[in-house]
């Protein structure tokens, strides 16, 4: 399964909803990729509870990943093969 919150507009509730959605997924033991690409990084800090230390950012934990990507590089080096679906 592959969810994307995007808008063009600010303040229209992505993050909110990219925080929820990702906490009923990683709740339920799913497998989940989680990347934040907008420069505020707020989805990054409430997961990790701290500001990204550089442009591309990696947290990893269990049955998660979290990306912070703000300039959208590559992120093929920093998974495993296999560990995610729909990824190769």
């Amino acid at each position: 399964m592959i969810i994307l919150c995007t808008h063009n507009d600010g303040g229209v509730g992505k993050t909110t909803l990219a925080v929820h959605v990702a906490g009923i997924l990683i709740n339920r033991s799913e497998s989940t990729l989680l990347i934040d690409c907008d420069d505020q990084a707020d989805f990054w800090q409430f997961y990790t509870d701290r500001i990204p230390e550089k442009s591309k950012d990696v947290e990893k934990y269990e049955n998660s990943t979290l990306i912070y990507n703000e300039r959208r590089e590559s992120i093929t080096k920093d998974l495993q093969q296999g560990q995610y679906d729909h990824l190769e």
